[in-house]
């Protein structure tokens, strides 16, 4: 059996493995193509449908990244719970930890497995399609993700009290990556497009999604930091 420091490594390396296959992929494969597209691109079924059409192998690659990191996520949150014994608002952040990772995941998987099916039904409905895609969209990314993003922001930045005790610049950069979800969550809910477009995840605030991976590297090192001083000891 798996010491409770091995599994957590080992968990970590795979949410961190998944979610730089998603960054790769929107960085390298899918930028450089939006940058070309016009100002309007995200609010025009036409042209979005058309993308995800065009990139169907990129897009299947990016969502198994996400979903995997996602389903290991879950995982996490229950399993860093140990580190709020004592505290009694652990199960509480605990749950909302779980509940925004879930949110994220049922987001990632209508994404996945919803949005490339619409677009091809788009090539020969395309007025039915833009209904249905007008309003499935704002409840998966302006509603799931939002609230995912909030939740596992404020998530973090419990965790990271705990971390601190521990290590404190792995705590600090918890409380960081905390604090951008959070704020990026209130961006996507307040801030309404185009500008949300230019702050959002989309623009500037995208960059809280690229702190994922780091995190998710650091916390395997430091669950394996700690796996080796138990075994010495």
């Amino acid at each position: 059996m798996m010491s409770y420091n091995r599994l957590g490594t080992l968990a970590a390396g795979v949410l961190t493995l998944g979610w730089l296959v998603a960054v790769g992929i929107n960085l390298f494969v899918w930028f450089p193509q939006i940058q070309a597209l016009p100002p309007g691109f995200w609010d025009s079924s036409e042209l979005f449908l058309a993308f995800v059409r065009q990139n169907a192998i990129s897009w299947r690659a990016f969502h198994v990244g996400t979903t995997v990191g996602l389903c290991t996520a879950v995982f996490l949150v229950s399993h860093l719970a140990e580190l709020g014994a004592g505290d009694k608002c652990a199960r509480g952040f605990t749950t909302i930890g779980i509940v925004g990772v879930v949110f994220g995941l049922v987001a990632s998987l209508v994404d996945q497995l919803g949005t490339p099916v619409v677009a091809r039904f788009a090539q020969g409905n395309p007025l039915f399609v833009a209904q249905i895609w007008e309003y499935m969209e704002p409840i998966r990314d302006g509603g799931l993700k939002t609230i995912s993003f909030a939740f596992m922001g404020l998530w973090l930045i419990w965790l990271a009290g705990k971390l601190r005790s521990h290590s404190l610049r792995f705590g600090q950069f918890t409380n960081v990556v905390g604090v951008a979800l959070t704020l990026l969550a209130l961006i996507e809910a307040l801030i309404p497009p185009p500008l949300a477009y230019t702050v959002g995840e989309t623009g500037i605030g995208g960059f809280a999604i690229l702190l994922i991976p780091i995190w998710g590297l650091w916390l395997a090192r430091w669950f394996w930091q700690r796996e080796l001083v138990e075994v010495g000891s």
